[in-house]
């Protein structure tokens, strides 16, 4: 962790030491947030990119609650929401199942769809001992790594983001159950 904290209130910013990603404290998600933490946290959103908040319980209520303070819901064409739920996906692993491990490949949540939705909430309710990871990588970061003539070779070129790999009737999922 950085030396450098921002505070609001008390609200506590701490940036890692590489500046991509922050850890908050010092308000509790599962009550309203005001406007003023919700601003906090999207300006420091698109300041660090990657925000954890440790220590946060949440029943599924609250969690639907947060993400309306922070944005729109998003919605996903490919996965089942839980019933009572719509806008919430339950990903469980079961210690024997043998399907194909889901989102297991480096991906960006919804980034193929027209118009995706800002960012993704995730909240852990168990996590194993081992594995289970979630990581993520600064783009900008990677992009401005890039020597001066890599950049311009690609400055100008474009990518389509399609789910068919994974999710097309011969994706990778296709044959999992």
């Amino acid at each position: 962790m950085s030396e450098h904290r921002e505070s609001h209130s008390k609200i506590e910013i701490e940036p890692r030491a590489d500046g991509f990603g922050a850890r908050i404290t010092g308000l509790r998600l599962a009550d309203p947030l005001s406007k003023k933490s919700a601003d906090l946290i999207r300006e420091a959103w698109a300041r660090y990119g990657v925000l954890v908040f440790p220590d946060q319980p949440l029943e599924l209520e609250e969690l639907e609650a947060l993400t309306l303070s922070l944005g729109e819901f998003g919605t996903d064409p490919f996965i089942e929401p839980m019933a009572e739920h719509p806008h919430v996906l339950e990903l469980r692993r079961e210690p024997d199942e043998k399907a194909g491990n889901f989102g297991a490949g480096w991906h960006s949540d919804w980034s193929f769809q027209a118009h995706p939705p800002a960012g993704t909430l995730l909240h852990s309710k168990v996590v194993p001992p081992q594995g289970g990871d979630t990581l993520y990588a600064d783009t900008h970061r990677a992009w401005e790594a890039l020597s001066e003539t890599m950049q311009s070779m690609l400055e100008g070129l474009r990518a389509v983001h399609s789910a068919a790999l994974p999710y097309g009737p011969k994706g990778v999922f296709a044959n999992d159950t």
